[in-house]
């Protein structure tokens, strides 16, 4: 466990007039969520958020392999000044984490969200691997969640993971969270339970801190799953 927290990143990073942090409350000793971002060549912001199936050492595992997948593809792309690819991204992230996958027999799958931030141009290019709930986009109109769909890393060989884009307003909150945070929610049913994000969160703070609380779960609750939380915003940490 120690480990793991030790490859999460620093939080909050505050890059005005952009903001990204993370927090995962942890369920278990060892979880299956985790969280990463990367900024690459000034431009970009990369990242994730993932929830691998089961719990323990094995599931830990496959969250530190998909870290170290991500920090070479970064690193190669940053040292020869691909921009090219970087630009891409996340193209072709999930079929190689799927591949690697399947291929080492590793009895693991795993939902994700992951994307790219382009932060000259204030967009956004993202995968979606069967993750639920959906990212959530919260502006002064109010909040939505993103469209997107695409099934589970790890679960079948091949396959292929569609790229949406979106060009965000100047000012906006993205939040990410795990499935746990359902498990936390008083609604049974799915569309019970969106809806209450949504009104929940809408005028919602830049801060990842203010996120929980304000959906009624507190750090020191006893979960039933783990939660993650990822939240970059833009326009409300200036220099």
């Amino acid at each position: 466990a120690l480990l793991q927290q030790s490859l999460l990143p620093a939080s909050p990073i505050v890059q005005p007039p952009y903001y990204y942090a993370r927090k995962i409350v942890p369920s278990l000793y060892l979880s299956g969520d985790f969280v990463n971002y990367a900024p690459a060549l000034d431009d970009w912001l990369l990242f994730y958020l993932m929830d691998v199936s089961g719990h323990g050492a094995s599931s830990a595992f496959v969250t530190i392999m998909v870290r170290q997948l991500m920090r070479r593809i970064v690193r190669r792309q940053v040292s020869s000044k691909d921009r090219e690819s970087i630009a891409r991204a996340p193209e072709g992230f999930l079929e190689r984490m799927n591949t690697i996958i399947c291929d080492n027999e590793l009895e693991k799958h795993l939902t994700i969200f992951s994307g790219s931030l382009n932060m000259k141009k204030n967009s956004l290019r993202y995968v979606i691997g069967a993750h639920l709930p959906l990212p959530i986009l919260i502006t002064d109109e109010g909040a939505r969640f993103l469209p997107g769909k695409g099934r589970p890393v790890g679960l079948f060989a091949g396959g292929h993971w569609e790229v949406e884009e979106l060009k965000l307003p100047e000012k906006f909150i993205l939040l990410a969270f795990s499935d746990g945070v359902l498990e936390q929610l008083p609604q049974e049913s799915l569309e019970a339970q969106e809806n209450f994000l949504l009104e929940k969160l809408k005028g919602c703070p830049a801060n990842i801190e203010a996120v929980l609380p304000r959906l009624g779960i507190e750090s020191n609750d006893n979960l039933a799953d783990d939660i993650a939380v990822l939240m970059i915003a833009r326009g409300y940490h200036e220099a």
